[in-house]
Protein backbone atom coordinates (compact mmCIF):
# COMPACT_ATOMS: atom_id res chain seq x y z
CA UNK A 1 0.00 0.00 0.00
CA UNK A 2 1.10 3.40 -1.09
CA UNK A 3 0.99 5.62 1.60
CA UNK A 4 1.60 9.02 -0.76
CA UNK A 5 0.42 9.10 -4.34
CA UNK A 6 1.20 12.35 -6.26
CA UNK A 7 0.62 10.41 -9.83
CA UNK A 8 -0.37 13.14 -12.26
CA UNK A 9 0.35 15.83 -9.92
CA UNK A 10 2.37 18.62 -10.75
CA UNK A 11 4.57 19.75 -7.78
CA UNK A 12 6.83 22.95 -7.89
CA UNK A 13 10.24 22.94 -5.43
CA UNK A 14 12.34 25.58 -4.61
CA UNK A 15 15.69 25.58 -3.58
CA UNK A 16 16.10 22.02 -5.22
CA UNK A 17 19.39 22.40 -5.69
CA UNK A 18 20.63 20.56 -2.41
CA UNK A 19 19.63 19.73 1.01
CA UNK A 20 15.26 19.84 2.11
CA UNK A 21 14.37 20.55 -1.54
CA UNK A 22 16.75 18.21 -3.14
CA UNK A 23 15.56 15.31 -1.33
CA UNK A 24 11.81 16.18 -1.89
CA UNK A 25 12.24 17.00 -5.21
CA UNK A 26 13.45 13.14 -5.83
CA UNK A 27 11.01 11.93 -3.05
CA UNK A 28 8.20 13.85 -5.22
CA UNK A 29 9.35 11.90 -8.07
CA UNK A 30 9.07 8.73 -6.85
CA UNK A 31 5.86 9.08 -5.16
CA UNK A 32 4.67 9.86 -9.80
CA UNK A 33 4.78 13.48 -9.68
CA UNK A 34 5.77 15.91 -12.36
CA UNK A 35 8.13 17.70 -10.78
CA UNK A 36 9.64 21.41 -11.43
CA UNK A 37 12.70 22.04 -9.80
CA UNK A 38 14.20 25.18 -9.20
CA UNK A 39 17.23 26.96 -7.32
CA UNK A 40 20.05 29.47 -8.54
CA UNK A 41 23.07 26.94 -9.19
CA UNK A 42 22.26 25.17 -12.46
CA UNK A 43 24.84 22.66 -12.05
CA UNK A 44 23.23 21.53 -8.58
CA UNK A 45 19.72 21.51 -10.20
CA UNK A 46 21.04 18.74 -13.05
CA UNK A 47 22.26 16.61 -10.59
CA UNK A 48 18.72 16.78 -8.80
CA UNK A 49 17.30 16.28 -12.16
CA UNK A 50 19.02 13.49 -12.54
CA UNK A 51 18.64 11.37 -9.44
CA UNK A 52 14.68 12.06 -10.26
CA UNK A 53 12.73 8.94 -11.45
CA UNK A 54 9.54 9.16 -13.84
CA UNK A 55 9.00 11.98 -16.54
CA UNK A 56 8.23 14.96 -17.43
CA UNK A 57 10.53 16.87 -15.04
CA UNK A 58 11.27 20.62 -15.58
CA UNK A 59 14.29 22.19 -14.24
CA UNK A 60 14.29 26.27 -13.90
CA UNK A 61 17.02 28.57 -13.16
CA UNK A 62 16.07 31.36 -11.14
CA UNK A 63 17.08 33.41 -7.94
CA UNK A 64 14.19 33.86 -6.10
CA UNK A 65 15.24 36.70 -4.03
CA UNK A 66 14.86 38.72 -7.85
CA UNK A 67 11.20 39.63 -7.99
CA UNK A 68 12.30 39.22 -11.77
CA UNK A 69 12.85 36.27 -11.41
CA UNK A 70 9.87 34.83 -10.01
CA UNK A 71 7.93 37.13 -12.22
CA UNK A 72 9.63 34.90 -15.27
CA UNK A 73 9.52 31.33 -13.37
CA UNK A 74 5.39 32.70 -13.14
CA UNK A 75 5.51 32.72 -17.30
CA UNK A 76 7.15 29.51 -17.49
CA UNK A 77 4.59 27.61 -15.43
CA UNK A 78 1.62 25.91 -16.22
CA UNK A 79 -0.95 25.32 -13.44
CA UNK A 80 0.39 22.93 -10.54
CA UNK A 81 -1.00 21.04 -8.46
CA UNK A 82 1.35 21.67 -5.18
CA UNK A 83 4.08 24.42 -4.19
CA UNK A 84 7.23 23.35 -1.47
CA UNK A 85 9.33 26.07 -0.52
CA UNK A 86 12.40 24.79 0.14
CA UNK A 87 14.75 27.87 -0.90
CA UNK A 88 16.28 29.32 2.26
CA UNK A 89 19.78 30.49 3.71
CA UNK A 90 21.85 29.96 7.55
CA UNK A 91 24.71 32.45 8.04
CA UNK A 92 25.12 31.91 11.69
CA UNK A 93 26.03 35.03 13.28
CA UNK A 94 26.56 36.21 16.69
CA UNK A 95 23.52 39.40 17.23
CA UNK A 96 26.39 42.09 17.69
CA UNK A 97 27.83 41.28 14.90
CA UNK A 98 24.18 41.77 12.41
CA UNK A 99 24.28 44.22 10.00
CA UNK A 100 21.01 45.76 7.99
CA UNK A 101 22.62 43.66 4.56
CA UNK A 102 22.35 40.43 6.81
CA UNK A 103 18.97 41.22 7.90
CA UNK A 104 18.30 42.21 4.05
CA UNK A 105 19.59 39.15 2.82
CA UNK A 106 18.74 36.77 5.50
CA UNK A 107 14.52 37.71 4.95
CA UNK A 108 14.98 38.33 1.41
CA UNK A 109 15.31 34.52 0.83
CA UNK A 110 14.11 32.90 3.27
CA UNK A 111 10.23 35.03 4.19
CA UNK A 112 10.02 37.41 1.39
CA UNK A 113 10.63 35.33 -1.26
CA UNK A 114 8.34 32.33 -0.32
CA UNK A 115 5.41 34.96 0.05
CA UNK A 116 6.18 37.03 -2.78
CA UNK A 117 6.27 33.98 -4.95
CA UNK A 118 2.83 32.40 -3.47
CA UNK A 119 0.69 35.56 -3.43
CA UNK A 120 2.23 36.02 -7.39
CA UNK A 121 0.96 32.60 -8.16
CA UNK A 122 -2.33 32.19 -6.71
CA UNK A 123 -2.56 36.17 -8.65
CA UNK A 124 -1.92 34.29 -12.03
CA UNK A 125 -4.16 31.50 -11.18
CA UNK A 126 -1.02 28.94 -11.83
CA UNK A 127 -1.97 26.92 -8.53
CA UNK A 128 -4.81 24.16 -9.05
CA UNK A 129 -8.30 24.26 -7.17
CA UNK A 130 -7.40 22.17 -3.94
CA UNK A 131 -3.48 22.59 -4.48
CA UNK A 132 -1.26 22.18 -1.68
CA UNK A 133 1.22 25.09 -0.38
CA UNK A 134 4.13 23.94 1.95
CA UNK A 135 5.80 26.53 4.12
CA UNK A 136 9.31 24.90 5.69
CA UNK A 137 10.10 26.25 9.36
CA UNK A 138 12.76 25.27 11.63
CA UNK A 139 13.27 23.98 14.75
CA UNK A 140 15.38 27.34 15.28
CA UNK A 141 12.26 29.22 15.36
CA UNK A 142 11.56 27.96 18.27
CA UNK A 143 14.68 26.56 19.76
CA UNK A 144 17.64 29.22 19.42
CA UNK A 145 21.09 28.26 18.94
CA UNK A 146 24.37 30.21 19.03
CA UNK A 147 24.16 32.61 15.89
CA UNK A 148 21.13 31.43 14.84
CA UNK A 149 18.87 34.42 15.88
CA UNK A 150 18.54 36.33 12.93
CA UNK A 151 18.13 32.83 11.16
CA UNK A 152 15.68 31.42 13.45
CA UNK A 153 13.69 34.90 13.40
CA UNK A 154 13.39 34.63 9.65
CA UNK A 155 12.00 31.16 10.31
CA UNK A 156 9.48 31.93 12.44
CA UNK A 157 7.80 33.95 10.08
Amino acid sequence: MELLNLFEKKILITGASSGIGKHAAITASRHGAEVIITGRNETRLQDTLKQMQGKGHKMIVADISSEKNIDELIEKLTVINGLVHCAGIIHPLPVKFITQKHINEMYSINYHAPVLLTSKLLKAKKIAKGGSIVFLSSISSRFGHIGGALYGGTKAG
